[in-house]
């Protein structure tokens, strides 16, 4: 279906994606990005945007099933509030926490915030802190971006520079994904006029509350905004570790499936992965992390073929650390929980190719970090084979604990180590 609509200066509507508006005349703003005559913006199926008319704005929707325009009530749409907000922190120098539940705008917020700052000559760096639905970079990770020009979603920008949490799951690895974001807000520093952090949806716990105001206190914020009024949070002081900014949520947001958050996984690992070929690496001069059956003391041929004939299995190779004895098994299966050996120790087996799909990071010595995705590791050559864009020279390997399926969906997220 396609209409026209004319939107009254000072006045805005809300789209429900899939939508292609163009704009035919006037000014209107969507993300903070400013839009006159010609311009095209496209709000995919997962999103819904806010169009405020600056000048009159005439636009033309070309909308896709399950698609939808309404016009914005005041008490339901805050994004005045928003961009009245977003001018005043957006400013040389702002380091700038955005905190909220799932679905509270963090990320449309975000955007707004580094549009305005790029309106006023400002270059921003974005840090995406939401390892779990990643827009910048792939999930597992936390990715840095530096715009130079308006955008209308942050899946528009491309990452330059990346670290690696290695779970999907910010309550898994909390200290790892705030010293993240903590390094990334060290090199945005040195590359752009302001930082804002984009952060995950998990205030439902105290830990979750703590480690949000962590990421506040180590990157030195200045401001840190709480969505959906800052009811999830207590009470607070306007000012504590930096200016506490609160603000409304928008009522007609986009509420995602299950389905369509794994969706959106799937496309930003298939972007992270695009063009990417099998690269082998030499183990025996590559510091690997992440893994328990190569972080241990290795066992002799004998210890193997004692524990082969014991379990009854082909023990490929082996690693012993602190009483748990790690056994790569040519006809193994998985254990579920670890096996009681004669001489007292526990064993967990891991069966041959149970490491194919974990998604992991090359980290080269100036501590860039690229993804991978282990293929296979040989262990008499000491090769580990890696499906990667990156080419160049590797320090470190480190694994996590996400695997992703051949249709580039994560279909294990755990805990435990894989391999």
């Amino acid at each position: 279906m396609r209409l026209s609509l004319e939107i009254p200066s000072g006045r805005s509507v809300r789209v429900r994606g899939p939508v292609r508006i163009e704009v035919k005349g006037g000014e209107c703003i969507i993300a903070g990005a400013r839009l006159s005559s010609g311009a095209q913006v496209i709000v995919s199926s997962y999103k819904s945007q806010a169009i405020y008319s600056r000048a009159g704005a005439v636009i033309e929707i070309e909308i896709g099933e399950g698609g939808g325009v309404e016009v914005a009530k005041p008490d339901e749409e805050p994004l005045l509030e928003w961009i009245e907000a977003a001018v005043r922190i957006a400013s040389k120098g702002s380091r700038i926490v955005v905190i909220g539940p799932v679905e509270s705008g963090k990320t449309s917020f975000s955007t707004l915030v580094a549009n305005m700052a790029i309106d006023k000559g400002l270059r921003p760096c974005i840090i995406d802190g939401d390892v779990g639905q990643e827009d910048i970079g792939p999930p597992g990770f936390v990715a840095l971006s530096c715009p130079t020009s308006q955008f209308v979603w942050l899946r528009d920008l491309e990452p330059i520079s990346m670290r690696y949490v290695g779970y999907n799951n910010p309550s898994m690895g909390s200290s790892r994904l705030v010293a993240s974001i903590l390094d990334l807000a060290v090199r945005a520093s040195s590359l752009g006029d302001l930082v804002i952090i984009n952060t995950d949806g998990w205030v439902s716990i105290p830990q979750a509350l703590e480690m949000k105001f962590d990421i506040a206190r180590y990157v030195g914020a200045t401001h840190i905004v709480l969505l959906a009024g800052g009811l999830f949070a207590g009470h607070l002081p306007r000012r504590g570790l930096g200016e506490i900014v609160i603000l409304r949520s928008p009522q007609g947001v986009r509420i995602r499936s299950r389905e369509e958050r794994r969706a959106l996984r799937s496309q930003a690992y298939r972007k992270a992965f695009e063009g990417s070929s099998l690269r082998s690496i030499d183990m025996g001069s590559t510091l690997i992390t992440g893994s328990c059956l190569l972080s241990g003391k290795p066992l002799s041929e004998r210890e193997l073929s004692e524990i082969s004939e014991a379990l009854g299995l082909r023990a490929l190779y082996g690693s012993s650390m602190e009483g748990i004895v790690y056994i790569l098994a040519e006809d193994g299966r998985e254990s579920e929980r670890p096996i009681k050996l004669r001489d007292g120790r526990e064993a967990i087996i891991i069966p041959k190719g149970g490491e194919k799909g974990l998604l992991c990071a090359l980290v080269t010595r100036t501590r860039d970090e690229y993804p991978c995705i282990v293929d296979s590791i040989d262990l008499t050559s000491m090769k580990i084979n890696v499906v990667t864009r990156y080419q160049g020279e590797v320090s470190a390997i480190v694994i996590g604990r996400i695997r992703i399926d051949e249709g580039f969906e994560d279909s294990w997220r755990g805990a435990r180590c894989p391999i």
